[in-house]
């Protein structure tokens, strides 16, 4: 099939060859502009996926760490010693514990998301422990806050000692599972997104080092044919030379006849 092609273009006009390097030019330039517009476009989308489906749920996780940590703990432990006030550890319990419904509310909804787009099933009995176990510490926030507005010192005690306190700890070894969890599966999806893009590659550069080695040989049939043409037009306007001399010189000597005839 090339050798019926590059028969073509050597038989072609030269105003259709140089219109058959203008399409392949601009075949040639669309046609990288395209591969790198849907790599683009390819590199964007998995990124959106993988911020949407892994960067974000690690971050909510690590976020409800800190609630517990910091917002429950140190502000029971400082309530505890005197150095705040109950009204302001109220207020500090109270938006911890909606800072956890809402981290809980926004990581349950990427974990769906992301079984969804996945299919993955492996994390649900980490993610439905932590489930209960968090929802466990929200009941006892619950309790606390209304064991602070009765200002009920004993039962203040009992569930800080009893309940909070050792319900953050189960749930902390949960959280901690389902965070390793998370980012075992990040690093699975991480290998799968470098052997897609490197997939990907193994199929583009060679497309396009065909198109462009098909460029390039075309482009040099078509240079070599102008070539040719013009080696031939230097023949034709060498001959015309030589046969316009001959016909001269044959002018001159019929000239010289006439004379001496005279």
């Amino acid at each position: 099939m090339t050798k019926y092609f590059i028969k073509y273009i050597k038989n072609t006009q030269l105003s259709k060859q140089i219109r058959i390097i203008f399409t392949l030019t601009l075949f040639l330039v669309f046609s990288i502009a395209i591969a790198g517009i849907i790599y683009t476009l390819s590199i964007q989308n998995r990124f959106d996926n993988a911020v949407k489906y892994h960067i974000m749920p690690v971050k909510n996780l690590n976020e409800i760490q800190q609630i517990f940590d910091v917002n429950i703990l140190d502000t029971i432990n400082e309530m505890m010693y005197g150095n705040i006030s109950v009204k302001d550890a109220k207020e500090v319990l109270s938006l911890s514990k909606k800072m956890l419904i809402d981290n809980w509310t926004e990581y349950k909804k990427h974990q769906e998301e992301e079984n969804k787009y996945y299919n993955v099933k492996d994390k649900m009995n980490y993610f439905q422990e932590e489930e209960k176990e968090l929802m466990q510490i929200i009941s006892h926030l619950t309790d606390l806050l209304s064991a602070l507005e009765h200002d009920d010192k004993i039962l203040i005690n009992k569930i800080v000692s009893e309940k909070i306190r050792p319900q953050l700890i189960s749930t902390s070894y949960y959280l901690k599972d389902l965070f390793d969890n998370d980012i075992d599966f990040i690093n699975k999806i991480l290998s799968y997104e470098q052997e897609y893009f490197k997939n990907i590659m193994l199929v583009t550069i060679p497309v396009l080092i065909i198109l462009i080695t098909l460029f390039v040989l075309i482009i040099r049939v078509i240079l070599l044919r102008i070539k040719h043409n013009n080696e031939e037009l230097e023949e034709s306007k060498q001959r015309v030379i030589e046969s316009n001399l001959l016909l001269e010189d044959k002018v001159l000597e019929r000239t010289k006849e006439l004379n001496k005839i005279t």
